[in-house]
């Protein structure tokens, strides 16, 4: 089901139904939730080390979410951004964002899907991933993500991993209930299919998952925040609905669920 974009900023607009199609990801925005990265600040801070971005970089965010890491990264580095997403829900959000922050003249938005994107080749110095190689065709993607970087230019990714071979019942729940048709892989499983696509890995950091966790919540959105989210929550039967089915299955699977951050570099 699509769903208006301005009913994912406003989810006062969302009906039941809707409400019970949301991934978590499209919740947590709902809600309010302003970090949506498995690693959480945490993850964050060591991307945005490896990002190293500079001024004069052509940045690429593909799959900006709500896009609260490029506004960080442009105010952080100064360097000018395309942030795109494939759904436009998050792209309507993301538009939003940036225009309250004032940074239009900096970030443009577009609609791309990482599997077939617009650019030209050898356009960008860094290319930004966020959990959404994990979703598609990786092979597919990879070819393209490398297409459009430049000669020893970087991609830098975050993505989930499981930490411990999952059980099957922890399979079953996360990649058949919780995000259906998604395939998890070990950290390993990540850096050869980047290998093995033409590129070099350069560095890589792991950790939990902390995404969902109320220690995590209240590291990355503060007292004030997480009471915020907890009491929008309550205001509809449907968002505790979705909460009550969502949190218990999370609660199963997250100690075999982690992280990865890593960057890569592509092979002249």
């Amino acid at each position: 089901m699509l769903l208006n974009g301005n009913k994912l900023v406003n989810g006062n607009q969302l009906n039941k139904e809707e409400i019970a199609e949301l991934d978590p990801y499209q919740l947590m925005a709902v809600l309010g939730k302003k970090v949506i990265h498995p690693g959480g600040k945490q993850s964050t801070r060591e991307f945005y080390a490896m990002a190293d971005l500079q001024a004069h970089h052509s940045v690429l965010d593909i799959g900006c979410g709500v896009d609260t890491t490029c506004i960080d990264l442009v105010r952080k580095f100064g360097c000018n951004i395309i942030i795109t997403d494939i759904d436009d829900k998050m792209i309507d959000k993301a538009r939003k964002n940036v225009e309250v922050a004032g940074l239009i003249d900096k970030i443009k938005v577009e609609k791309a899907d990482i599997q077939q994107l617009s650019f030209a080749d050898n356009t960008f110095d860094v290319i930004i991933i966020e959990a959404v190689t994990m979703f598609v065709n990786r092979h597919a993607a990879i070819k393209e993500v490398l297409r459009v970087c430049k000669p020893t230019g970087r991609v830098i990714e975050q993505e989930f991993i499981w930490r411990k071979t999952p059980t099957v019942d922890a399979r079953r729940i996360l990649e058949g209930g919780v995000c259906p048709g998604i395939k998890f892989d070990s950290a390993d499983d990540w850096i050869t299919i980047y290998e093995s696509n033409g590129f070099i890995k350069t560095q890589l950091v792991t950790g939990p998952f902390r995404m969902m966790s109320l220690a995590g919540f209240l590291k990355d959105e503060g007292m004030l925040n997480t009471l915020s989210i907890m009491a929008k929550a309550i205001t509809r039967v449907a968002y505790m609905k979705k909460m009550a089915w969502l949190m218990p299955r999370i609660m199963k699977v997250k100690n075999s669920l982690g992280y990865i951050v890593f960057s890569v570099e592509k092979k002249t």
